[in-house]
């Protein structure tokens, strides 16, 4: 007794991992610090592969290289994946972990999901990983996502191995334009599509947080992690003339500015107090820069926020009739149309638990916010489809700020993802340690 009391003194956290790792029911108390130890020792490993993602960005559907350089040090594990499917919704592949046999089979999986794609951001770090593609870099942590699982797949071939079941590794492309995931599903690839709709199947994924302490994991008091979002357009259509007779044309500027004043109040008229959402102009133009001609077109571009898809509908819903009715009061002609959409991330309850289960058991701090982030994620197609959870894990209070010139991932953090992901699947998935 007096030595595993010992021993929890020098390993925790990974003392409470205990009751999720067996071993012909009795695992040793040494194996428990080996964990933390395996982690340290791939760490560098890790951060360099993130070095290099870092350095060589691509853009939504552009991620070839990053795809091809992942699949490739997945192959080089000293158990590599039992499969990868490449080249799903474009650049998106699985790497799959089968370790069912005629003997021993689950139809338990568990998928953990990250994104490839980088932003169109100018970097201005002065480091040696800085990127080698002129304004573009990986300023949203994507390149930290994917170390995190590929260092995981290095934990599920070299230390601890499901008997049973199956872990997958989802790399999905175009997150930044909320277009991958929904690609990814709507390509029906059998092996996914399959994954998607088996009710024994459940996926999570992580995003680094900002403004966060280090390390601490983090979650909404609700189900709703992250919100929805779409990008308005609006054109609007008159008549030119002479800018001395304005008379004679139809100038959209007026209603226009009508447009945008509506826009800006829909959530405070048309949103129930209990609800959420945000209107931001990002954009506006009428006519040209030609001082003799009065304006015979216009444009408004809006994002609409809410922390629901029910929320999304509302607010759509007015934005629609309130323009329609300005042009027609105006007589113009107009079209309204939508891009860059994204679901709501909204979690399972039960998968929530798992993360604050791991959580604990990692002995991390747990922050809960008041309501969703107020940016979006495409992981709610997913969500969509099977139960999952998405979490936030802290870069710091201070850190830079998501898609901003000077972010860069913290590889401190690397260690913490890894971890909380092999809890995840630990308490999932019943584990073994791999022979030595």
């Amino acid at each position: 007794r007096t030595k595993h009391t010992t021993l929890y003194l020098y390993c925790s956290p990974l003392f409470y991992l205990l009751p999720s790792i067996t071993l012909a029911g009795v695992i040793k108390m040494a194996d428990i610090c080996s964990i933390t130890e395996y982690i340290s020792s791939i760490v560098p490993q890790v951060t360099e592969l993130r070095k290099h993602i870092h350095s060589h960005p691509e853009l939504s559907f552009q991620e070839c290289q990053t795809a091809s350089h992942l699949i490739s040090f997945f192959q080089k594990l000293n158990n590599p994946p039992t499969e990868i499917v490449k080249d799903i919704g474009g650049t998106g592949f699985l790497a799959i972990f089968d370790f069912n046999t005629k003997d021993n089979y689950s139809n338990r999986t568990i998928v953990f999901r990250s994104e490839l794609d980088a932003v169109k951001v100018e970097e201005k770090n002065v480091m040696d990983h800085v990127s080698t593609c002129p304004g573009v870099s990986h300023k949203c942590g994507h390149d930290g996502h994917m170390a995190i699982l590929a260092g995981l797949a290095m934990v599920i071939s070299d230390l601890y191995r499901p008997n049973n079941g199956k872990v997958v590794l989802l790399f999905q492309p175009a997150e930044e334009t909320g277009e991958g995931a929904e690609k990814m599903v709507s390509d029906l690839h059998p092996v996914l599509d399959s994954m998607l709709n088996d009710e024994n199947t459940t996926i999570f994924a992580l995003h680094n947080v900002p403004g966060f302490p280090m390390g601490s994991v983090v979650l909404p008091r609700g189900n709703s992690f992250a919100s929805a979002s779409k990008g308005m357009h609006i054109k609007l259509e008159g008549c030119t003339c002479h800018a001395s007779q304005p008379h004679l044309g139809k100038n959209p500027t007026m209603a226009m500015c009508n447009i945008i004043q509506s826009l800006y109040a829909i959530p405070s008229l048309h949103v129930p107090y209990d609800q959420k959402a945000i209107v931001t102009i990002v954009g506006a133009r009428s006519g040209e820069k030609a001082f003799g001609v009065s304006a015979g077109e216009a444009e408004v571009m809006a994002t609409l926020r809410s922390t629901t898809d029910t929320t999304m509908k509302l607010i759509c819903t007015h934005a629609t009739t309130l323009v329609q009715g300005i042009a027609s009061t105006y007589g113009l002609k107009h079209t309204i149309t939508y891009e860059d959409e994204f679901a709501a991330t909204i979690n399972n309850p039960n998968c929530v638990e798992e993360v604050r289960t791991a959580a604990s058991q990692c002995n991390f701090d747990t922050f809960y916010m008041d309501e969703a982030f107020p940016w979006s994620e495409d992981f709610g197609v997913f969500l969509k489809k099977t139960k999952g959870a998405m979490f936030g894990l802290g870069m710091g209070e201070t850190h830079q700020p998501l898609h901003g010139e000077w972010y860069d991932f913290t590889d401190s953090e690397l260690s913490k993802g890894i971890l909380m992901f092999t809890t995840i699947l630990k308490n999932s998935l019943e584990t073994q340690v791999v022979s030595a």
